[in-house]
């Protein structure tokens, strides 16, 4: 594994339990309710950052492609 890796490992990690956290703090509990919700947001965030990394990932290789 390289160090690129485990630093995007750790990264989303890091905003997974901001965003249950922030979430939990938010509601006022730490209930399971609020839980959900932050844990539903921190899956929709992720998506969103794979989505921008797999467009990223095709610009580049498109780029490559006509040189």
């Amino acid at each position: 594994m390289t160090t690129l890796q485990q630093f995007a490992g750790a990264f989303g990690t890091s905003v997974t339990t901001a965003v249950v956290a922030l979430s939990q703090a938010q509601a006022g509990s730490k209930g399971s309710v609020a839980t959900a919700q932050g844990t539903r947001l921190a899956l929709m965030l992720m998506l969103l950052f794979a989505l921008v990394m797999l467009a990223a990932f095709f610009a580049s290789t498109k780029d490559k492609q006509a040189d």
